[in-house]
C-alpha cells in the first residue's frame, strides 16, 4: 500500500513520470512558459509544498510518524520534564528526516524515469492501480478473518501479511514491466511496419539480381 500511495502521490503532485501538464520536452516548461518572476516561483512552491504534504502523510500512515529509537523511553510517564522535552524534539527530528527522505525519492524518480504517454497513464491507473488496491484490501481482510478464526495473535497476522505484501510487490513489478513492454510495442507498431516494408522493398532488386545471375 505504501508503494501504491506513493505512486498516486507522484501523479497528484504532477511529478515525473506523471508530469503530463508540464510537457517540458515539447513546450520548454509547459504552462510555466507564460509566467516569470514571483508567479513562476509560486507555481514551484505549490508543487514542492504538495510533495511535502504527500511525504508527511506517507510518513504518518506507513513509516511510524515521529516514532524512533529513544522516543518512547524519553516520553514515558514519570520522566523529568527535560527528558520529555528532549524526546519530543527527537520525535520531531525523526519525522522531518523521514519526510525529507521521501521528498528525495520524489526528486530521484524525476531524474530517473521518462514521462509516460497519456494512454500509458490511463492504462496504468485503471487496469493496474485500482485492481491491485482493491485486491490488496480484500486479501488483507481475508487473511485477518482466517487468522482471527484460529485465535492467533496480531503478531502472526502482521508477519504473514508482510510476507504476502512482499510477494505482491514482486508481482506488481512484473505486471508493470509486462504492461510497459506491451504498450510500447503497440505504440511503435505503426512506425515499425512502414520501416519493414521499406526494407523489404529495398531487398527486392537485390534478390532479383541474384536470381538473374543464378539463371545465367
Amino acid at each position: 500500500m505504501l508503494l501504491i500511495y506513493y505512486i498516486c502521490g507522484l501523479a497528484e503532485a504532477n511529478r515525473a513520470p506523471f508530469d503530463l501538464p508540464e510537457a517540458e520536452s515539447e513546450l520548454v516548461a509547459g504552462y510555466l512558459t507564460e509566467y516569470s518572476g514571483f508567479r513562476w516561483v509560486v507555481f514551484y512552491l505549490g508543487e514542492y509544498g504538495n510533495m511535502t504534504i504527500v511525504s508527511a502523510i506517507a510518513t504518518t500512515l506507513f513509516l511510524g510518524g515521529w516514532a524512533g529509537p529513544g522516543v518512547a523511553f524519553l516520553t514515558a510517564p514519570g520522566m523529568a520534564f527535560g527528558w520529555q522535552l528532549l524526546g519530543n524534539l527527537l520525535g520531531i527530528g525523526y519525522f522531518v528526516i523521514k519526510v525529507y527522505l521521501l521528498c528525495f525519492v520524489f526528486i530521484w524518480v524525476r531524474s530517473t524515469l521518462p514521462r509516460l504517454r497519456a494512454d500509458q497513464l490511463m492504462q496504468f491507473a485503471w487496469l493496474i492501480l485500482i485492481p491491485v488496491t482493491l485486491g490488496n484490501i480484500l486479501l488483507t481482510a481475508l487473511v485477518y478473518l482466517i487468522l482471527n478464526s484460529f485465535g492467533l495473535p496480531n503478531l502472526v497476522f502482521l508477519i504473514i501479511l508482510g510476507v504476502v505484501n512482499f510477494i505482491m510487490f514482486g508481482g506488481f513489478i512484473w505486471v508493470i514491466s509486462r504492461a510497459t513492454l506491451a504498450t510500447n510495442s503497440h505504440a511503435q507498431a505503426p512506425a515499425i511496419r512502414p520501416q519493414r516494408r521499406a526494407a523489404d522493398a529495398a531487398q527486392l532488386p537485390v534478390r532479383a539480381g541474384v536470381a538473374n545471375s543464378s539463371k545465367k
